[in-house]
């Protein structure tokens, strides 16, 4: 429930230790970097000046081009790699010695990325000489069985010659201009008219040619140019094909060797982990602070890392004084959860919204246990819980390159694909099969249903509402808790308890129409009269006006309406639960109905059942998921949660590819 405790650090030690300590500190990944300015008071600030200079920015520019040129290396021997779709999630972490890691030599990167960009470019050029060879032979078709001599095609000293292609459709309009503008000093012939179009050879005056291209802008003709091609369409065309051969073969030939250096990515996963860890090491260098003889690094640890982080400065002989203290309330200290591991992946839907401040609840523990209940009340099928479980847990175990988040995603699916197993049980349902439909050896499973959707739905719906009854009544009975601990006794009893007995008044008006108690329908009026009366005459009571503190009450009071509101939106639960359910029916009806084909019915029908199920799920999963996170984050965090905290990020090593041994012994 609570974040884990931090305390501020502030470690000074003498400029030539700063390298040995950032290494150390990016190790043990334990410390949350933070300005001076926010841990120290200002009044100190001003004995110290920033750590960083030019020599400083000039590095991090270099690191930055080098880390961009290992990334585009990376991703060009990627697409020479063989790989299936799977392949980024099922490979593992490569695990590398901490002196191998520190010892990478500059020169082997920058002579491999070298090779590999000059193979690369060598592939561009021959694709580009592939593509004009293409293209030229797709220009010569017009004019292949002709007897043009290519060579010839270009302008003398007194005349301009041309080449055209020209739709058959304007030919004659062309014709007409072209005859006009060049006069008779002019030779405008067809030498070929097929089914690419006309071939039109055009001869004039070199003072004329300016005026003719002019012309042709404004028709729809394209002026054929071969340069560099000799002989007839016929001959250069065979030639142009051979050429595409042998540029193939030099291209084949570089794209093997490419595919050959794709052994070296492990290597290349190596340059871009620690070239980032230099990077991320030198940016820190702008958070840090000296004086006249000392370097100052502040931040916040973990108090219950302090210990070992003295221990380990004093095992690597750094000579530092490092000093603690607790947050103070006027600061913001970054929030670390402390959960334990079944609670840990319900940390993602809380970020989602946002991280808790170090000063208040962390919802996560109890976002945890309603997350996986209302997911499972939106599915109800024991069936559909039992493939979400499978399928996750595989997920988990085969799929090592998930991300972090990802990880905590499949695992709330998990835990959700279990609750949703016991839903199931408990609402008579398996792949939209009721108990009472499955053969004799199971018929034992009708005790264990306690509600059915389908048969009552009614009664679906109350306990739906119900949940939310318990949900808003658990998030304002947290806000009561948290001004208790916090010495705001009026706030918990004038604020948080009028609500809290407007709603038990609501359950018992429920429960004595149901079981007709005369008593209770009474005791639950009085409850919401003198819960009205406490909301109308203390809820305004900031005003120091007798008639804004009415008013400001008799606005309070009427978010009575939006309190109902808020208990209603919890039938969407039972919406979405009932419609898992009938869409399973509608499924299995269909998949039934094609046994009525002779022999395509056998095959049809498992098709249907499961295309129609994973739809189902797929679909239904997602609501719910989507459902689930509303309900939490509108109608749960409203009552007691702010959010908008710092998250904890210690200064670590962020490796993407690569595992340092030594960490795992930290």
């Amino acid at each position: 429930m609570a974040l884990s405790a931090v305390k501020k650090i502030m470690i000074f030690l003498f400029p030539e230790f700063k390298e040995k300590a950032l290494n150390l500190l990016q190790l043990q990944g334990e410390v949350h970097l933070d300005s001076v300015e926010s841990i120290l008071p200002e009044d100190l600030c001003k004995y110290f000046r920033h750590g960083s200079s030019t020599e400083t920015t000039h590095k991090i520019s270099n690191l930055e081009n080098r880390l961009h040129k290992i990334e585009e290396t990376i991703e060009l021997l990627g697409k020479y790699q063989k790989k299936n779709v799977l392949s980024n999630f099922l490979q593992p972490l490569e695990y590398v010695n901490l002196e191998q890691f520190k010892n990478l030599s500059s020169e082997s990167e920058t002579h491999l990325i070298n090779k590999v960009a000059e193979l690369e470019n060598t592939v561009i050029r021959l694709e580009k000489e592939i593509r004009k060879y293409k293209f030229d032979i797709s220009q010569l078709q017009i004019i292949k069985d002709t007897g043009l001599k290519l060579e010839n095609i270009s302008d003398t000293k007194e005349a301009f010659i041309l080449l055209i292609k020209i739709a058959v459709i304007d030919w004659q309009n062309f014709e007409t201009q072209a005859n006009e503008l060049l006069s008779n000093e002019s030779h405008v012939e067809i030498v070929s008219n097929n089914k690419h179009g006309i071939a039109a050879l055009i001869i004039g005056l070199k003072d004329k040619k300016i005026n003719f291209l002019e012309m042709l802008k404004q028709q729809s003709a394209e002026i054929l140019e071969f340069n560099n091609l000799e002989g007839t369409p016929n001959l250069a065309i065979s030639n142009l094909r051979e050429k595409i051969n042998v540029a193939m073969e030099k291209m084949n030939k570089v794209r093997r060797e490419l595919k050959n250096l794709t052994a070296v990515l492990p290597k290349f996963h190596l340059f871009y982990d620690y070239v980032k860890t230099e990077l991320d090491k030198e940016s820190k260098t702008e958070l840090l602070k000296t004086s006249k003889y000392t370097l100052l690094i502040t931040g916040w640890i973990e108090e219950r890392n302090l210990q070992s982080l003295n221990q380990k400065f004093n095992s690597e002989n750094i000579e530092a004084a490092i000093i603690d203290s607790e947050p103070e309330e006027n600061d913001n200290p970054p929030a670390k959860y402390d959960n334990p591991g079944t609670i840990k992946p319900f940390e993602f839907v809380t970020d989602m919204y946002s991280r808790p401040k170090y000063w208040e609840i962390d919802p996560t523990p109890f976002l945890g246990v309603f997350f996986a209940l209302f997911f499972a009340i939106c599915l109800t099928d024991m069936g559909y819980g039992i493939v979400l479980s499978i399928v996750t847990f595989i997920a988990l175990k085969k799929l090592k390159g998930l991300s972090a988040n990802s990880r905590k995603l499949m695992k709330i699916l998990f835990y959700s694909g279990i609750a949703t197993t016991f839903a199931g049980l408990f609402t008579g349902g398996i792949f939209g099969v009721s108990f009472d439909n499955l053969p004799d050896g199971f018929t034992w499973l009708n005790n264990l249903v306690v509600l059915n959707p389908l048969q009552n739905q009614m009664g679906f719906l109350i306990f739906s509402l119900s949940l939310g009854i318990i949900h808003v009544s658990f998030g304002i009975f947290l806000k009561f808790y948290w001004n208790l601990k916090h010495k705001n006794t009026c706030e918990a009893f004038l604020d948080q308890a009028p609500w809290l007995a407007i709603l038990l008044g609501v359950v018992m008006l429920g429960t004595a129409s149901a079981v007709d108690v005369a008593l209770l329908s009474n005791i639950g009026y009085i409850l919401m009269i003198a819960a009205g009366a406490v909301i109308l005459l203390f809820a305004g009571r900031s005003s120091k006006s007798i008639w804004g503190r009415f008013g400001l009450g008799l606005f309070s009071l009427y978010q009575v309406s939006g309190l109902l509101g808020d208990i209603l939106s919890y039938a969407r639960l039972f919406a979405l639960g009932l419609a898992t359910g009938v869409i399973a029916g509608v499924v299995n009806f269909l998949a039934e109905l094609t046994l009525g084909i002779p022999y395509l019915g056998y095959i049809l029908m498992p098709v249907i059942l499961v295309a129609g199920h994973l739809m189902n799920i797929v679909i239904n999963a997602l609501g719910g998921f989507i459902h689930t996170s509303r309900l939490q984050f509108v109608e749960f965090f409203g009552k007691f949660y702010e959010g908008g905290g710092e998250p904890f990020e210690p200064f670590k090593l962020n490796l993407k590819y690569t595992k340092i041994k030594e960490q795992e012994t930290l």
